[in-house]
């Protein structure tokens, strides 16, 4: 039951790590989009 948890909750992290990763790049592309211009 515990490591079921464990798994569990490294899952939802690495899954928010991935969301904040997507929207860094694209906060990034949108910024070096605006500057170009």
């Amino acid at each position: 039951m515990c490591s079921s948890r464990k798994i569990l909750w490294s899952l939802l992290l690495l899954s928010l790590v991935e969301v904040g990763l997507g929207v860094a790049s694209i906060a990034l592309g949108a910024v070096c989009i605006i500057w170009v211009r």
